[in-house]
């Protein structure tokens, strides 16, 4: 009985170390975290630019574009002048002034001055939505992006949208 037993414990300890991947990866310049079944995006990355920039990117593939951004400055990332806090299911990336904390159960993303006060807030729970379509017969995703939004605040702005209204606030705005 105790052989069988045994045999058994130990596939079972076998099978969850075989099939755990770890949450997260420790990068020169920042955090590659990895989201597993949650439906959501699979990846996201947190690299430290300078002590007041964290640049976040996010992938729902194994990998993250090679294409060059036109809207993402040339900087060369930081490597020494940050830390990382494990805190739970919590990640916290620090520098001098700022902290981005991911949660690797939901990869929503909360950055904060070094008081604690919030600077943005991604919806809880997660906030990134990629579904899968086709555009004009390729393969690609649409892409829904929330924060939360304290009730004193307003958004305006958003560009070539003629319609006399100034505050965006609590209003569905498509920016293609």
């Amino acid at each position: 009985m105790c052989k069988q037993s045994c045999f058994i414990l130990y596939f079972l300890v076998l099978m969850s170390s075989c099939s755990k991947k770890e949450s997260f990866e420790k990068l020169d310049d920042g955090i590659l975290v990895h989201l597993q079944g949650n439906g959501k995006s699979s990846h996201i990355k947190l690299q430290v630019i300078t002590d007041k920039i964290i640049h976040v990117t996010v992938s729902p593939t194994d990998s993250f574009s090679k294409v060059k951004s036109f809207s993402v400055l040339d900087v060369i990332p930081q490597k020494d002048s940050w830390s990382l806090v494990e805190n739970g299911n919590e990640l916290i990336l620090k520098t001098s002034e700022i902290q981005a904390s991911v949660l690797i159960t939901t990869g929503e993303v909360v950055v904060k001055d070094l008081k604690g006060r919030l600077l943005l807030s991604e919806k809880h729970g997660g906030g990134k939505t990629f579904t899968s379509i086709k555009d004009e017969g390729s393969n690609s995703y649409a892409i829904q992006q929330e924060f939360e939004s304290p009730a004193d605040e307003a958004f305006y702005g958003l560009g070539g949208h003629q319609n006399g209204q100034m505050n965006y606030k609590g209003q569905n705005v498509e920016l293609a």
